[in-house]
């Protein structure tokens, strides 16, 4: 099956099914871990809002739930730089803090996020990716929880998208060389 979003052509990668049963396997690993009723669990948007909607159903009722917005991306291509909104409404001085990602690749955002929420007093600080692309990982922090391991491909859906477009696509597509 292939989508056309813009001028860019992609294919189906990751199905429905298969992202369900990554999302379910990576909740029972938090819980495994401890994750608990005191967590704050932050979400990074806007990609990873279906991810975040996805994991939150498994995850114990007294766990609290924040977001912030970056964005790093123009295009298919990373910026190098991050753009940050919500940071300064956050509390999370005293509590273990699940960091939220539709994606990490080059681990700019997650790294910069996981420092400012350890700066504001945070007493753990984990990060749960959905996708994770370790062969251009530059990041000093552990990826704590990771969906499913991928290649440096460009994806789209599951709220991921090429500019703005294709984060409703309840699958994962990749880009079409």
């Amino acid at each position: 099956m292939r989508v056309r979003l813009k001028d860019k052509d992609f294919e189906l990668y990751i199905p429905r099914t298969r992202i369900d049963q990554e999302v379910s396997r990576l909740a029972a690993e938090m819980k495994e871990a401890g994750i608990g009723d005191r967590t704050v669990f932050v979400g990074v948007l806007k990609g990873a809002f279906m991810f975040f909607s996805d994991l939150m159903k498994h995850m114990p009722a007294g766990s609290r739930q924040e977001f912030v917005f970056a964005r790093s991306y123009a295009g298919t291509q990373s910026t190098g730089r991050v753009e940050m909104q919500g940071l300064n409404t956050l509390a999370l001085e005293g509590c273990d803090v699940i960091l939220v990602e539709d994606i990490v690749d080059s681990g700019l955002t997650a790294n910069y996020l996981a420092g400012q929420f350890q700066e504001t007093g945070a007493l753990r600080v984990r990060i749960c990716a959905f996708l994770f692309k370790s062969e251009v990982y530059r990041g000093l922090r552990e990826i704590d929880f990771v969906g499913i391991h991928i290649p440096n491909y460009f994806v789209v859906g599951y709220g991921l998208d090429y500019e703005e477009e294709g984060r409703c696509l309840p699958d994962i597509y990749r880009l079409l060389s």
